[in-house]
């Protein structure tokens, strides 16, 4: 498996159970040795590139990930929700929810707080939802984490209006995210500004 974030080289080595194996190999003569240095030189040389420092690595990244799960993130951190312990130092912690897509065009909601139930009570939010940008996400989730407490779906709407302020929209996540690794990796050999060189619809 490749990670997106650094590349990891394995390479094996095969030695013989009996060491003494190794005299009974053929010699090999000095021309060949060079080449096998040579060779050795070469994969070193490549293997270095290959592996940069952790920084290096992290200022590399050019693939676009999961946009709409990483928005939701964003827009869901930091509220009480119903069901949730208000004293609870986890509430605000930005590493609260862990959201991404599964099968059946939609994204789970994991939280730090509540983990992935197998009884039916996590929570499931539809692609198509997430690619609206008007869709008020933290209202939705208000809502759906009420229900799950016994409230009426009419009550939670209402208590949510009451408690929640502001819209928290999805915008544009996808579009956004691509005009960014467009404008960050795709240079102009002159360096003209790239902030507002591409538009995606």
């Amino acid at each position: 498996m490749r990670s997106q974030d650094c590349e990891i080289t394995a390479n094996n080595v095969s030695i013989p159970e009996d060491i003494d194996e190794i005299n009974d190999e053929p010699k090999l003569d000095d021309a060949a040795m060079d080449d096998l240095d040579t060779e050795s030189d070469i994969t070193l040389s490549e293997l270095d590139d290959d592996t940069s420092t952790e920084d290096d690595s992290r200022s590399y990244n050019p693939w676009i990930g999961d946009p709409l799960g990483q928005r939701a993130e964003e827009q869901l951190m930091g509220i009480c929700y119903p069901g949730d312990n208000h004293l609870s130092p986890g509430i605000f912690d930005p590493a609260q929810f862990c959201i991404y897509p599964v099968k059946g065009n939609k994204h789970i909601v994991i939280e730090s707080e509540h983990d992935e139930q197998g009884d039916g009570s996590s929570i499931y939010i539809p692609n198509d939802s997430l690619r609206d940008p008007r869709f008020n996400i933290v209202q939705w989730y208000w809502v759906q984490k009420a229900t799950l407490t016994g409230m009426s779906e009419s009550d939670a709407e209402r208590l949510a209006e009451d408690n929640l302020l502001g819209s928290s929209q999805m915008g544009y996540a996808m579009e956004e995210a691509i005009e960014h690794k467009l404008a960050e990796y795709c240079l102009t050999e002159g360096g003209q500004d790239n902030n507002s060189r591409f538009s995606c619809e």
